[in-house]
């Protein structure tokens, strides 16, 4: 299984082979509260705009709003690989996956959501 990141729609992917597409997305206020973290404030009209035009694209969209990074990426690896087990900080992988390991990696993702 392969997987891109980047900002690209599916046309600008055109001869690539077909897969899922998954819109990584968050609220348009929590959109400029990140920019403005970053220092990049000036930017948040335009991005707003952006994420307004790739809304409209009728992808499948993950609301990322209210979670950190780490968070974000658990979430999106535990919907490609539901065997996906979370590893603890500090805690060596002894290769095991349980069912509530898989549990957790689902849950960590406080009221995230995929539509679409």
């Amino acid at each position: 299984m392969s997987s891109l990141l980047g900002v690209c729609t599916p046309r600008q992917l055109r001869g690539w082979p077909e897969g899922e597409w998954l819109l990584l997305d968050c609220a348009d206020a929590e959109r400029r509260t990140r920019l403005a973290r970053r220092g990049h404030a000036a930017a948040a009209k335009d991005a707003v705009a952006d994420a307004a035009a790739y809304r409209s694209l009728g992808l499948p969209i993950f609301d990322s709003s209210g979670l950190d990074p780490r968070e974000v990426a658990e979430s999106i690896v535990g919907m490609i690989d539901p065997a996906f087990t979370r590893i603890s900080p500090g805690k060596p992988d002894d290769g095991s996956r349980t069912a509530g390991a898989q549990t957790e990696a689902r849950s960590t993702a406080r009221g995230a959501r995929v539509t679409g």
